[in-house]
């Protein structure tokens, strides 16, 4: 089609001294795989663990902790697969590159869901009941909205904009009939929007308690936190650290990783989603346990 822009492979590297480079990245790359796959199958592990060793029933924040878990464990042997094939295999490439854009998606949407209904919950508890109103719960309801716009147009953008081959650096974008940063900008910016928006919600209920004691006159480091508080607080934490770990590493991907061995980038967006994993099972009151349930 006359719309679409066929990549340069002439970057395919031919002297030597690119090959021992792009090969010194590979065994990087593979030594970075290991590591976050022993991370995430530990994480996988206790989870599970704490779910049959659990009393209660479990919730929907639990199931979907479990399932991104999961789901990352896969997008990591995928890793493995193109690390290993992404040098002579096209179909490797290709399918590959859906297979783990489709993965992080979904990976991504449980972390925040989790969080979203976390959020949701701060709004029901007795004493902050009265902070919740119509533009709130629009808010609100506008997270989900544009996180399920996100992650649709993203894997739709992937799936039918491009396509990637082989290498001598791994997996490479072969064309692509938009500018291929396109499909990460957009999905950089609308994720953005929906985090900043989730954030506020956390961060209005802190800042009425302050205010609520600015008007009453009691100090605020001398006041004693309610319980409530104290949980809004946690989770807002991790929800900024995760926040943060998406930035810093859309930035490093984009801007500080060109040209360099395919799978480089995408081991990124698995530590990302691993950090993310983390700081959320760390916002509930008993991370300890669900993180050493043994």
């Amino acid at each position: 089609p006359p719309l679409i822009t066929i990549m340069n492979n002439s970057s395919a590297v031919s002297s030597a001294t690119d090959l021992e480079y792009y090969q010194g990245q590979r065994i990087a790359a593979l030594v970075i795989a290991i590591l976050v796959s022993c991370a995430g199958s530990y994480i996988f592990i206790v989870l599970t663990v704490f779910e049959v060793l659990v009393d209660r029933p479990a919730d929907f924040m639990r199931w979907l902790c479990l399932a991104a878990s999961f789901l990352l464990l896969w997008r990591v042997a995928a890793e493995f697969v193109e690390i290993r094939h992404g040098e002579d295999s096209r179909l490797v490439c290709r399918h590959g590159r859906e297979f783990k854009t489709l993965l992080q998606s979904v990976i991504i949407s449980c972390i925040y869901l989790v969080l979203w209904i976390r959020q949701r919950g701060f709004y029901k508890m007795e004493a902050l009941a009265r902070l919740s109103n119509p533009i709130i719960r629009g808010l609100s309801f506008s997270v989900v909205i544009i996180m399920a716009i996100t992650s649709v147009s993203t894997v739709v953008l992937y799936f039918v904009s491009r396509a990637y081959t082989n290498s001598a650096r791994g997996c490479v974008v072969e064309w692509s009939t938009i500018w291929k940063l396109l499909p990460g900008i957009i999905y950089f910016v609308s994720t953005f929007l929906f985090q900043i928006i989730l954030l506020g919600l956390m961060i209005n209920p802190i800042y009425q308690h302050i205010r609520t004691l600015n008007t009453t006159g009691i100090s605020f480091n001398r006041s004693e936190p309610s319980k409530e508080i104290i949980l809004v607080k946690r989770v807002t934490t991790a929800t900024a650290i995760a926040i943060t770990t998406d930035i810093i590493c859309g930035i490093v991907s984009v801007f500080v990783l060109t040209n360099t061995y395919g799978s480089s980038r995408q081991l990124v967006y698995d530590i990302d989603m691993l950090v993310s994993l983390i700081v959320v099972i760390c916002s509930f009151s008993d991370w300890r346990t669900r993180l050493v349930p043994f």
